[in-house]
């Protein structure tokens, strides 16, 4: 008696998963393998025994400390005085600018939001402001200096257009200078009045 294969039918059957992953010849990598090291920023081995050139790291540029007031009053590019503010101001530096601008501690103390004892004591013990009030010490500065530059140098007649009412900005001055926005409200009416234009 003979006996007959059952055979199954072509959909019962199930496929075997063909391999799609790339195949590598020992020690010859693929150009696919190749450039996923070089995207992973792994050095891989060209023909000839070359290494492949790594990418350059950017050094970080170097900027100048401030030490003394005139490091605060010259030009700087902006990223140097992130550096500045990030690093602080050393507080006896205020001191100075008051002796500059013939402005007492205390009404720079104010500017800064900080109370005199406590701007004398990080002076004498020779520390810096933090990044906000280095920011707003810096920012005051540089609009002091064009105030006393549009004064003619007399830091008498600076004070006195500091404290007198400006009918463009509807206060004195001084008044806002202890804000970022007042800042550049002060330092815009005065490159205006150093072109002529008042009011």
């Amino acid at each position: 008696m003979s006996t007959s294969t059952v055979r199954q039918p072509k959909s019962a059957r199930k496929p075997q998963p063909r391999s799609t992953a790339p195949t590598e010849a020992p020690g010859k990598p693929t150009r696919f393998n190749e450039l996923l090291r070089g995207l992973a920023g792994t050095a891989t081995r060209k023909e000839g025994g070359r290494r492949a050139e790594q990418p350059k790291v950017p050094t970080r540029r170097r900027f100048t400390p401030v030490t003394v007031l005139d490091d605060v009053l010259r030009p700087r590019e902006k990223i140097d005085w992130v550096h500045v503010v990030q690093q602080g101001i050393p507080a006896r530096i205020v001191g100075d600018a008051g002796k500059r601008f013939g402005m007492s501690k205390e009404r720079l103390a104010l500017v800064l939001g900080m109370a005199k004892p406590t701007l004398n004591e990080m002076a004498r013990k020779d520390r810096v402001l933090d990044a906000k009030s280095s920011d707003v010490f810096k920012d005051a500065t540089l609009v002091l200096e064009k105030a006393l530059r549009f004064s003619g140098g007399d830091p008498a007649a600076m004070n006195a257009w500091l404290n007198s009412h400006v009918p463009a900005l509807g206060c004195r001055p001084i008044e806002l200078l202890g804000s970022k926005d007042g800042r550049e409200l002060v330092d815009a009416t005065l490159e205006r009045a150093m072109a002529g234009v008042f009011g």
